[in-house]
């Protein structure tokens, strides 16, 4: 189809960006350039027949002035082709003309929900960041950037004995309650079910339910909560057969119960009989508790202005197995917020359609088995936070960090790899140091501020001519399009090169060891245990 001329800035503007991409990839990545090839042939790859007599002569021209055909600009621009899918109209949806075959060139990492071009380009500086790192050390190399390898170092080398003391530590009456699984001589007694509970949303963390927390700026400036039904740990919309028998609920939670027991096995805990039938009570109460709550998903939305919301209270009469007032106060107790009850506002959502069948359960289930269940979910979103050994089970068990990530509405850290946990360290904590190398990298492949002026220059110039040259357009069109070109300006973020303000900068970061600097699980879990 032919694009209207009222169309024909708005759809060449894009297609004129295309060619300035390939001449500035040209240019940053691969800057030798060549002779230039044929005009009619270089129009002919970038036009599929659709609207070919509108822009072939400006693309010709544009072309023609300056080409590269070395064989790193043919890779270049045969990226940018690959990613085009010419079988749509540019006219009807450039975005999929340009980037349509995106997804099949790049697979979705794990641990990833979203990926695009950005992130493929994150994930090469994370890499470089991390070949700057991991370079041994040399003679010329400040102290700060000595000191952020040394950093780097003690991030990457987190050993198995101190990880697993740390997480002993805190599965103890000081942390968020006692693993029964871990002793053997651990006797049911009435459990403090609202404590343990209150433990894990106050640190953000799913326990029966989800808690989210946030302050409403009116002029009483109260603090809201919504609290709704948490995932079940493997049985997600995958419990609708409720006469289910314990075999053939175990068979579905083989990887689950393997990394469960290898973690058990770290912590220097005898897999006996009785440990392995605690296990299976914990996975079927996972598949009780998929059952009772399957009418609290998906539903409901915040209460329209004037309606009566569903209260604390009035949970309080429909499942008393939960004190949830109490609950809710050692929650705001933990997150130090010391406002008065009638200003702390739950809205709950959707529970009430399930809180029956859930008190219940609750009612018939023995402690053990909730203070089994409620420690391995605490344990299970933070293995990635620990040793190697403890990351080997995840890299051993694939399928656990993606069922985390989107049971719990988290984006768990254990599921990127450690190097990149801690490259993104170094890049909150370190980053001028780290960019100032990288800046110096650039420089030496020839793509500082002066070679980035001139491709800017260059691609200003070249959107000047293609709209000189665009016989279709409008002039009053064209007019203003050559004032936007004109009015482009170009912003480069590099860091001072002074090596002197560095070592200021960095003077007084010694040589912490990675408890204390760099290993955020150790921090963390030490916060977990303050009282």
């Amino acid at each position: 189809m032919k694009c209207s001329k009222k169309k024909v800035c708005f759809s060449l503007v894009p297609v004129i960006i295309a060619v300035a991409t390939l001449v500035t990839c040209a240019a940053l990545f691969f800057p030798e350039f060549g002779s230039a090839i044929k005009p009619a042939e270089s129009a002919d790859l970038l036009c599929d027949g659709k609207d070919c007599p509108d822009i072939q002569h400006s693309l010709a021209a544009a072309v023609s002035r300056k080409s590269c055909d070395s064989e790193e600009c043919v890779l270049a621009a045969a990226k940018v082709i690959q990613l085009m899918d010419r079988s749509v109209d540019p006219c009807d949806d450039f975005f999929n003309f340009a980037c349509g075959n995106f997804h099949h060139q790049h697979a979705l990492p794990d641990g990833r929900t979203v990926f695009n071009s950005f992130h493929a380009y994150e994930e090469q500086l994370d890499l470089d960041i991390k070949s700057i790192l991991e370079e041994p050390n040399y003679g010329n190399d400040t102290d700060s950037l000595l000191k952020t390898k040394q950093v780097y170092k003690s991030c990457i080398d987190v050993d198995h004995e101190s990880s697993a003391q740390h997480l002993l530590e805190v599965l103890s009456s000081m942390g968020i309650g006692e693993w029964p699984l871990l002793n053997p001589d651990w006797r049911e007694c009435r459990l403090d079910l609202e404590w343990r509970m209150a433990k894990l949303n106050a640190i953000g963390m799913s326990s029966l339910i989800r808690l989210q927390t946030f302050f409403k700026q009116d002029a009483e400036y109260r603090l809201e909560g919504v609290m709704r039904i948490a995932r079940p740990l493997v049985f997600v919309n995958d419990c609708s057969d409720e006469s289910a028998n314990s075999s053939v609920i175990l068979e579905k939670v083989v990887e689950h119960r393997k990394a469960l027991i290898t973690v058990l096995e770290l912590l220097d805990v005898n897999i006996t009989d009785a440990v392995e039938a605690d296990i299976d009570d914990l996975f079927i109460f996972d598949h009780d508790f998929c059952n009772a709550t399957q009418n609290c998903y998906h539903q409901g939305e915040p209460p329209k202005k004037g309606k009566e919301r569903y209260t604390l209270h009035k949970l309080a009469d429909s499942a008393p197995q939960i004190n949830w007032v109490r609950w809710r106060n050692i929650v705001f107790s933990e997150l130090r917020l010391n406002f008065p009850h009638d200003k702390q506002d739950i809205y709950v959502d959707g529970i009430e359609n399930c809180i029956e069948d859930l008190d219940g359960l609750l009612r018939k289930t023995p402690a053990k088995v909730l203070s089994n269940y409620l420690t391995w979910k605490f344990v299970l979103t933070h293995l990635g936070y620990l040793g190697t050994t403890f990351r080997q089970v995840l890299e051993n068990h694939p399928s656990l960090p993606e069922d985390v990530s989107e049971q719990f509405d988290i984006v768990p850290k254990y599921s990127v790899p450690l190097w990149k946990q801690c490259v993104g360290y170094i890049k909150s904590h370190m980053p001028m140091n780290v960019l100032k190398v990288y800046h110096g990298r650039l420089e030496q492949e020839g793509t500082g501020e002066e070679a980035m002026d001139a491709i800017s220059s260059t691609i200003k110039n070249e959107f000047r001519i293609i709209m000189k040259d665009t016989r279709s357009l409008l002039e009053n069109d064209r007019v203003k399009c050559v004032h936007k070109i004109d009015r482009i300006q170009v912003l480069l973020a590099y860091p001072q090169k002074d090596d002197n303000f560095f070592a200021t900068f960095y003077s007084s970061l010694c040589c912490y060891r990675y408890e204390t600097l760099v290993r955020k699980e150790s921090s963390y879990l030490k916060h977990v245990q303050e009282p």
